[in-house]
């Protein structure tokens, strides 16, 4: 049963990922209490207001520099609308970076759920020392991993 309910969160974070505009990552993230309700949905991408043309995209530095992560939206966006997060689940499409992590344990998540079916290999490549990180941190806060796998 309960794999049947992180089936439906993790395809609703898959569809939050076709909300951003970055041409080359798209991620989504889903925030879920305990009795199954979505508390927030977020995806990368830059603030609110800020110009997302293609050619800022294309700027790899600025990009990197300015774009929220889908992990941060979802949380962002609980504190927004005055929803805690504490206490919730937060499934994500991709493995969570350092900073995303520090976020996480921050807003009181205690339980993630990491897609990594389908994640490009060069993504985790490129991210995986962040990546370990961000595991030994959300470890050392006793917020539980889930590493997930469509079967």
């Amino acid at each position: 049963m309960e794999s049947d309910w992180a089936r439906r969160f993790m395809n609703l974070a898959k569809e939050a990922c076709d909300w951003s505009r970055d041409p080359s990552t798209q991620h989504g993230a889903v925030i879920v209490d305990s009795d199954h309700n979505v508390r927030a949905i977020g995806c990368n991408g830059f603030p609110r207001g800020i110009d997302d043309s293609p050619e800022r995209f294309a700027n790899r530095e600025v990009k990197l520099k300015i774009v929220v992560h889908a992990e941060e939206n979802a949380c962002l966006s609980c504190a927004r609308t005055g929803v805690a997060a504490r206490n919730t689940v937060l499934y994500v499409t991709a493995p969570c970076c350092a900073h995303c992590a520090a976020v996480i344990i921050q807003a009181g998540i205690t339980k993630v759920v990491m897609n990594y079916d389908g994640v490009d290999q060069g993504f985790l490549t490129r991210w995986a020392g962040d990546i370990e990180l961000a595991q030994q941190l959300l470890r050392e806060a006793d917020v539980l991993t889930v590493k997930y796998y469509d079967r």
